[in-house]
C-alpha cells in the first residue's frame, strides 16, 4: 500500500483543525449543510469548542451511551438552532452554535432525567424547552455580554431544566426518574472509598483515579459509559489540543478535591465531582490567553467548582432536583468577572474567539508589532 504524502496529511489535518473557518465559508451558501454545521457546532459548544467535526464526535459519545438521549440532544440542538433562525437571532452567534448547546443540553438532560424512555411527551417537553432556551439566551447575553463583557454560559440551560423538573412534581404526565427522588438532610453515611456501587469494594488507587477522570469528561454529556469519556476528550483535540488537555486536567482537579474533601466515593468515581471542574477548567482556558498564570487561574476556578458541586448537591438534594451546572456557571462566572481585575491575566474579545493555540499566536505577533515589541508586559509565557 502506497505511504500517505506527509503534506496531504497535513492538509487534511487542517482542514479540521481549530474552527475550521474554511469549511464554514465554503457551506456559506449551501442552507442544509451550513444548517447542520450549525447544529453540530452548537453541540461542540457544550464543551467550548467550535468546530463541528467535534461536535459530531461529541453527539456519537451520547449515543454510545444511549439512543434515547442522543436522539433527544439531536432534537433539542436542531430546534434550538431552527427558532434562532427564525426569529432572526444574531447569524454569527447562531453559526458557531451559541444558541444550540443549551437546547441541546436541555432536551437531553429531560430525556436523561424523566422516565420512561422513548416517550413522545418527553421528546416535546424537551423541544418545547430547547425552543425557550433560545428566547433566554438572547435574554441573557444582552444582559451579560452588553452589560458585563461575559457569556451567560450554560445558565439557560440551568434554569430552564430546573423548572422544568421541578414542574414534574405538579403533573401527572411526566413522571421523575429515581436521580430526582429527594433526599433528607443530613445526608446518610457517607463512605469515601473510590468504587463503581455501593455495594463494591473500591481503593483510592490511581486505577479508581483514572476512571473518575475519564467518566467526569462522560458526565458532562450526558454519560456514564467510559468509552464515552475517551471519545469526548479525542473530539476535543481535533479542535485544539491545549483544551483537550485543560479537560483532562479539570476533571482531575474535581476528583482530587472531591478526595480531599472526604466526599461520596461512588460519586467521584462516576465523574460527578469532576464534571463541573473539567467545564471551568475550559471555559477560563477559552477566555484568557493561555499563559502558566491563566492555567493556575482555571485550575483554581476548577476547586472551586467541585466545592460548588458538593454545596448545590446538598442543598438542592432535598428538593430532588441534581445539580447539573450550576456549578461550573457560578464558579466560571465569578472567575471571569474577578479575571477583569487580574493585571495578569488577558481576556480574549467574545467576538474573537477560537482556540487557545490561536490566541496565543494573535497575541504574540500583537505585541511583538506593538512599540518595544515582545518585551512589552503581557507576552505569552
Amino acid at each position: 500500500m502506497p505511504e500517505v504524502p506527509h503534506g496531504r496529511v497535513r492538509r487534511g489535518w487542517d482542514a479540521i483543525d481549530a474552527t475550521m473557518p474554511r469549511w464554514a465559508a465554503v457551506v456559506e451558501n449551501r442552507p442544509v449543510v451550513a444548517f447542520v454545521d450549525h447544529c453540530l457546532r452548537g453541540i461542540g459548544q457544550i464543551v467550548f469548542v467550535n468546530n463541528p467535526v467535534s461536535g459530531a464526535g461529541i453527539l456519537l459519545a451520547m449515543y454510545v451511551s444511549s439512543a434515547w438521549v442522543g436522539v433527544a440532544v439531536t432534537v433539542g440542538v436542531v430546534v434550538a438552532t431552527a427558532t434562532a433562525r427564525a426569529l432572526g437571532m444574531e447569524r454569527d452567534l447562531t453559526a458557531d452554535g451559541l444558541y444550540g448547546f443549551n437546547g441541546a443540553l436541555v432536551a437531553g438532560a429531560l430525556a436523561f432525567l424523566l422516565s420512561p424512555a422513548w416517550s413522545i411527551t418527553v421528546l416535546v417537553y424537551g423541544a418545547l424547552g430547547a425552543a425557550a432556551s433560545t428566547v433566554l439566551m438572547a435574554a441573557l447575553v444582552r444582559v451579560f455580554i452588553g452589560g458585563w463583557g461575559v457569556p451567560p454560559v450554560t445558565l439557560p440551560f440551568n434554569l430552564l431544566t430546573m423548572g422544568m423538573l421541578a414542574c414534574t412534581f405538579a403533573v401527572t404526565h411526566l413522571q421523575g426518574g429515581s436521580a430526582l427522588t429527594p433526599r433528607q438532610l443530613p445526608l446518610p453515611e457517607i463512605t469515601t472509598p473510590v468504587r463503581s456501587a455501593a455495594g463494591a469494594v473500591g481503593e483510592n488507587d490511581l486505577a479508581g483515579l483514572g476512571h473518575a477522570v475519564v467518566h467526569g469528561l462522560g458526565t458532562l454529556v450526558l454519560s456514564g459509559q467510559f468509552a464515552s469519556g475517551v471519545i469526548v476528550v479525542v473530539a476535543m483535540a481535533v479542535c485544539s489540543r491545549i483544551l483537550a488537555l485543560m479537560a483532562v486536567a479539570g476533571s482531575l482537579v474535581g476528583a482530587l478535591t472531591g478526595l480531599a474533601l472526604g466526599g461520596d466515593g461512588v460519586l467521584i468515581y462516576t465523574g460527578f465531582w469532576g464534571y463541573n471542574s473539567f467545564v471551568c477548567a475550559v471555559a477560563i482556558a477559552l477566555l484568557y490567553v493561555f499563559t502558566w498564570r491563566s492555567v493556575l487561574f482555571a485550575l483554581g476556578c476548577a476547586v472551586v467548582g467541585a466545592v460548588l458541586y458538593g454545596a448545590c448537591s446538598a442543598l438542592l438534594g432535598p428538593v430532588g432536583v441534581p445539580a447539573l451546572t450550576l456549578p461550573f456557571c457560578l464558579a466560571t462566572l465569578m472567575f471571569l468577572l474577578a479575571g477583569r481585575s487580574a493585571s495578569g491575566l488577558v481576556a480574549v474579545p467574545l467576538d474573537r474567539l477560537s482556540t487557545p493555540e490561536q490566541h496565543r499566536i494573535r497575541r504574540r505577533e500583537e505585541l511583538e508589532a506593538a512599540p518595544g515589541g515582545a518585551r512589552t508586559t503581557g507576552v505569552p509565557d
